[in-house]
């Protein structure tokens, strides 16, 4: 910019002296200084969990919310895209399950409603391919599930570990247990 300002005075001063009238369009064009020279696209905004990924994150975000919701397979989800004109791989979603669902768990569990204060919880045992497990749940007062454990024994530590996590990923408001 400071050289152009330079140019244009340099110009206009040996105009002057010379008293010949200068047409400052030409001097640009012959110079050089109205010709663009090819930029880099600006980067598009976006979120940085998306860098380095060669599909549009609406693309992205459509593929693993049918599969988390509708639970398609992944080559459902292939079949799908191709009817919109989106040639994906079965592996690629498969590997954007994997990498996003946990960020987008994280992301979407801001938005949850809060667990209660006040938890119960069930014990039961089930059969699984002919072994006995013991399934541990708690609910709280709306029946909104706080955390699910399944063992294979029924022991004291199963049932501490149990606890230990429930409390550890849904703290109650004043931090302690009634």
């Amino acid at each position: 910019m400071v050289l152009l300002m330079r140019l244009k005075t340099l110009v206009k001063t040996v105009a002057v002296m010379a008293k010949v009238p200068v047409d400052l369009r030409t001097v640009h064009v012959e110079f050089g200084l109205f010709r663009r020279e090819p930029r880099m696209a600006k980067p598009i905004a976006r979120d940085p969990m998306y860098r380095r990924r060669s599909f549009d994150a609406d693309i992205i975000e459509l593929c693993v919310r049918w599969y988390i919701t509708y639970r398609l397979s992944y080559r459902d989800l292939v079949a799908m895209m191709a009817e919109r004109g989106v040639e994906v791989s079965h592996t690629t979603i498969l590997r954007w399950v994997v990498r996003y669902v946990p960020e987008f768990d994280k992301r979407w569990c801001r938005y949850a409603r809060r667990i209660g204060s006040s938890w119960r919880v069930d014990e039961t045992y089930i059969s699984i391919r002919g072994k006995w497990h013991y399934l541990y749940r708690a609910v709280d007062k709306q029946n909104k599930t706080v955390d699910v454990l399944l063992r294979r024994d029924r022991a004291i530590t199963a049932a501490q570990a149990f606890f230990r996590r429930a409390l550890a990923t849904n703290p109650t408001r004043d931090g302690r247990v009634r």
